[in-house]
């Protein structure tokens, strides 16, 4: 897909900017990369990039996602609708990653989460020997 077919305007107020964007999704002319989940937080895509194309990801865009291309981080941007859009660089053969890390906040409150659950623990084992 080009950069100039992605969404850049709020498709609510603007619906004609899906125009080109759809057109490009079901244009069976184009390459298409072949993708799937290789977990519940990869997923990877595989095949060829153009140049000048980006990679469209109907997949909500996120500050925790990272993205490679062949092992070297791409640049993930999101478009008006969104989802995730990434900027490989061409290639005849290429392996794009999609890896949610997560945020900074989301891995703060999983530790105090813990920490808690940990207290908690302590407490009802103190109760139980009184």
């Amino acid at each position: 897909m080009c950069s100039d077919e992605i969404p850049n305007l709020d498709a609510s107020k603007h619906p004609e900017v899906l125009t080109k964007y759809v057109a490009a999704i079901d244009d069976a002319s184009r390459p298409a990369l072949r993708s799937a989940w290789s977990s519940t937080d990869t997923y990877t895509m595989t095949g060829a990039v153009r140049p000048g194309d980006v990679v469209s990801v109907q997949v909500n865009a996120d500050r925790g996602w990272r993205a490679t291309q062949d092992g070297r981080q791409i640049e993930i941007t999101q478009d008006k609708l969104g989802f995730i859009v990434l900027h490989p660089a061409p290639a005849v053969a290429t392996r794009i990653e999609l890896h949610y890390w997560g945020t900074v906040e989301q891995r703060v409150m999983a530790a105090l989460c813990a920490l808690t659950w940990v207290a908690a623990l302590i407490a009802l084992v103190r109760v139980r020997r009184a």
